[in-house]
């Protein structure tokens, strides 16, 4: 007896179905696991790449260790300081004339991706000009209860006056900030931020539920490829930014000339002057404001009784300083307002390339001790900062590098 199958044409539509259902599945899967590892990859590389760019700034003084010297000769940028021995460097340590010459190179008119020196930079950052750095200083500078809250403020952050009131009023927290031309004032109730910027500073106020924390931020310096033609990198339109922060040790400005550790004439040698010069480069004019900066002992017994300062020969104004022989002042900046050295008429501005100087100091002439000195610096801070962050740069202090790099 003969048994014939029967196929029925509904089911092998529907197994079918089923079958190209669990392929077109697990294509689509295995395309979503391919874009997402792919993805992943792509951002590791990215923040891998700004992780291993900050820390070759920070640690190393760059290959060659003196390239700030000689840009040509540039293979790996760094911006340590270089160490007592010829292999070492300083890690974090932050030498200012090598960030000064990464400046310039960055400049719109010197950024040449055909140089081998622009495209050591660009290897740094994974062969790409998608980049910026950024250092800046951040403090906490007030952190206090919510409960019977009544705080007032009243200081001054790197030379720009701040004022801040923050009260508690019926669970809704006020705060009303002053900046110097720059005021906001805001009531809300926790949480909630105000941030307030004038210039180069910017203060921020973040109220959370049980606490209020002041946070003060001064810009050091930001750079990117063409910064002086271009008003921002472009981080701020990428999809996909990498960001890695490293912790140094630098100065606010920069410290161009510093005289010998003891400047004086003998008493009575009332017409010795001490002549030197100072350098400036293309583009620091335009970046910078200069400052001369006179320091003179905090010992009495040692302090001169006159300084002069001549900046470029011809010039008919000379910066004279009679110094307190009591009291705490022990540094000048001239001139004291903003703008500096290039404002100040008729004084000859200083000039690219190289500036005379002229120092004269006295003593005494009844007086026959020597220890009487001053010292002078030429000091450029970043432009628009007020004179006296041209004292403050003086001392090396903590702030945070911040490296960006995105596609």
């Amino acid at each position: 007896m003969r048994r014939d199958g029967q196929v029925f044409t509904f089911d092998m539509i529907l197994a079918l179905i089923l079958i190209m259902l669990i392929v077109t599945t697990s294509g689509l899967a295995i395309s979503m696991a391919r874009k997402h590892a792919s993805s992943y990859v792509s951002r590791y590389s990215l923040e891998r790449t700004a992780s291993d760019a900050a820390d070759v700034l920070v640690k190393s003084p760059g290959k060659p260790a003196n390239w700030e010297g000689d840009v040509e000769s540039l293979k790996t940028p760094g911006f340590a300081k270089n160490g007592e021995k010829p292999s070492g460097a300083t890690p974090n340590f932050i030498d200012k004339e090598k960030f000064t010459q990464m400046k310039r190179l960055t400049r719109d008119k010197n950024w040449d991706p055909s140089q081998p020196e622009i495209q050591a930079i660009m290897k740094l950052f994974g062969d790409t000009e998608n980049f910026e750095i950024e250092t800046i200083r951040q403090n906490l500078l007030v952190r206090r209860q919510l409960a019977d809250l009544d705080l007032e403020i009243d200081d001054t952050l790197f030379g720009v006056e701040f004022e801040l009131e923050a009260e508690n009023e019926d669970s809704e927290i006020e705060v009303d900030i002053e900046l110097g031309e720059s005021e906001k004032e805001v009531e809300d109730v926790p949480p909630f931020r105000v941030v307030v910027k004038s210039g180069r500073v910017t203060i921020e106020v973040r109220v959370r539920e049980k606490v209020i924390e002041v946070w003060g931020r001064v810009l050091f310096q930001n750079i990117w490829p063409g910064w002086d033609e271009k008003s921002s990198s472009g981080a701020e339109n990428s999809l996909e930014v990498a960001t890695a922060s490293r912790l140094i040790y630098t100065r606010y400005g920069d410290i161009r000339y510093r005289s010998d550790p003891i400047v004086r004439v003998k008493p009575g040698a009332g017409t010795e002057v001490r002549k030197d010069n100072f350098y400036l480069y293309d583009g620091e004019l335009e970046s910078f404001d200069w400052y001369v900066v006179v320091e003179i002992s905090s010992r009495e017994e040692n302090r001169p009784r006159r300084i002069e300062v001549k900046v470029r020969d011809g010039g008919q104004l000379k910066y004279s300083w009679e110094p307190a022989q009591t009291g705490e002042q022990t540094k000048k900046v001239f001139p004291d307002f903003h703008g500096g050295l290039e404002n100040d008429s008729p004084t000859p501005p200083p000039q690219v390339g190289s500036n005379d100087l002229h120092i004269k100091v006295w003593q005494d002439q009844q007086d026959e001790n020597s220890g009487q000195w001053a010292r002078i610096f030429i000091i450029g801070v970043p432009h628009c900062s007020q004179p006296e962050t041209a004292v403050q740069s003086l001392e090396r202090v903590t702030a945070i590098m911040k490296i960006k790099v995105w596609r």
